[in-house]
């Protein structure tokens, strides 16, 4: 008789205290002379009800140093990780935000644009605005995350699913709920 054995998969809203707590902490000094940017991490998590691990499988969007990306990959090595309900598995892509100062939001222009943009349904002003916006390094979770929403939505009306299925994997749970019910609607017309 063969056994089958089931994985959990972990949401994005089970990893992001784990992410926010101990993950970004560990990886931030990893940055420190690395200028600023957004680096899109593409992580693995592996649980079981004893352990959580996380690895880096690659970089997204952005060329970082090989000794940035090697220290990125030691750190998450060592790392001793609180386990998750039973464990799981997920592999997801962090939008990691690295700069000298902290973001204050006080370049707020390509964000609006993109809130304005989306409320008028201008997709592709609000792709263009939204994409720009998330370069910059000086915008808050908050923003970024309206951002990717607003991004991802254009990109399905403008019928661009790799882009959008690239914001769709940036999002939250909520966000990229919203993401695939826009692309479910297909292109607007």
């Amino acid at each position: 008789m063969m056994a089958f054995m089931f994985v959990a998969l972990f949401s994005k809203d089970q990893l992001r205290p784990v992410i926010k707590d101990d993950v970004v902490p560990a990886i931030a000094p990893c940055f420190n002379e690395a200028g600023s940017g957004v680096a899109n991490l593409q992580l693995t998590f592996d649980g079981t009800p004893k352990r959580l691990t996380v690895a880096l499988k690659g970089v997204e969007g952005t060329a970082l140093p090989e000794d940035v990306r090697a220290c990125v990959r030691e750190t998450l090595a060592t790392l001793v990780l609180p386990p998750i309900g039973d464990g799981g598995t997920a592999d997801i892509v962090y939008p990691f935000t690295y700069a000298v100062d902290p973001p204050d939001n006080h370049d707020l222009k390509d964000y609006l644009k993109a809130v304005r943009a989306d409320a008028s349904k201008h997709w592709s002003d609000a792709l263009v605005a939204a994409d720009a916006g998330l370069k910059l390094t000086s915008l808050d979770g908050r923003h970024r995350r309206v951002l990717i929403r607003i991004a991802g939505v254009a990109a399905c009306h403008l019928g661009a699913a790799t882009t959008a299925a690239r914001y769709e994997a940036l999002a939250s749970t909520d966000n990229a709920a919203t993401i695939r019910a826009a692309c479910a609607r297909g292109p607007a017309l």
